[in-house]
Formats: structure tokens, sequence, C-alpha cells
């Protein structure tokens, strides 16, 4: 005979009772990743926030490879990060929507050291700037964040920088600020 929720067993009460399976990240989810440690070695791990909660950063998964001074952007229901020290062409992703290690996602057009940014709508994402070695980057390179494969020239920014920021909407991404010393084109 069934309980008073109409559930037959134990297993499917407790199912039901402790909303299992835990249902998958969404919404308002933050990461930390990439960076140095007190030795400068590069991070490989990445944590999550809940933004509407207060509360600590908790384990996310790993990146492919370790890796400091990437730029990253996401849609809804992924994260792209690219341009680092430690592999400067390749990139990778990782989905919100489950809990594990980013998987490698393609190529950037240039080489990139580090101090790039990122900036994405739900459809496409842009990395921009950067360290190039003997200098900093102008190229801005882009994909469609659904499809992983190697990135495309975008164009590129009005000077060479490092260190900028960006931000964008659903139609437009903005970059601003940044290090134009050492500059140095790379179309």
């Amino acid at each position: 005979m069934p309980n008073y929720q109409g559930v037959w067993n134990i297993s499917t009460q407790y199912q039901n009772a402790s909303v299992w399976p835990i249902p998958p990240l969404t919404g308002d989810i933050g990461l930390a990743f990439a960076g140095t440690g007190g030795s400068f070695t590069n991070y490989q791990g990445i944590e999550y926030v809940i933004i509407s909660t207060l509360g600590n950063g908790t384990d996310f998964g790993e990146l492919d490879t370790a890796r400091s001074g990437g730029g990253a952007f996401g849609s809804s229901t992924r994260y792209v990060m690219g341009g680092n020290s430690a592999d400067p062409t390749t990139t990778c992703f990782g989905t919100f929507s489950t809990l594990g290690n980013a998987s490698e996602f393609g190529e950037l057009t240039v080489r990139l050291y580090g101090a790039c940014t990122g900036a994405s709508n739900d459809t496409r994402g842009i990395i921009a700037g950067g360290n190039v070695g003997t200098g900093h980057s102008n190229q801005m390179d882009y994909c469609t964040i659904a499809t992983a494969g190697n990135f495309t020239s975008f164009g590129t920014l009005t000077e060479a920088r490092a260190t900028l920021a960006g931000l964008a909407n659903t139609t437009r991404a903005v970059f601003g600020g940044g290090d134009p010393t050492g500059a140095s084109t790379t179309n």
C-alpha cells in the first residue's frame, strides 16, 4: 500500500525526500581557476561558488593542464579558458552543470603567454590581447562556445595590450585598460 505521498517503497521515498539524484549545478555559479602559487607554479584546480549564497569555494575539478594568466569566458552551459604560460596555444572547456575536469577545446591563432582577457555572449567567445613573449598582442580570436574546435581571428584591438579587462552583453564586447608598454603587434 502506498504512503500518503503515493510512493510504494522506501527507496523511492528516500529519493523523493532527499531530492535524489543531486540536481545539476545551474544558475548563478562563479568559477575561480588558473593562477600561480607561492613558488610561482601554475595552478590546475577549479573552485566554484554559488553567487547568490555566502560561502567558501568548493572543489569543481581540474583544468586539462596547470595554467596561469589566461583569458576566460562562458555561456549559460560552458566555460572556456585559453592563453597561458604553460601552454600558450591550447584552450580548454568544461560544463557548469556537472562537477568535473576540463577537456581540450582547440587552438588559438597566436601564442599567448598570459595576461589576456575574455568576453562572450551565450553563442560566441573572444580572447583578446595578452603577452606574446617579446611584447603584447593586439589579436582577438573567437570561437563558437557550443562547438569545440580551433579559434578564428576576430580582428585586432586598437593597440597591443596585456592585463586588459573585457565584458560583454548579448550583442557587443568591450575591452579596456591594460598595459601597452613593450607593445608589439601580432596579427
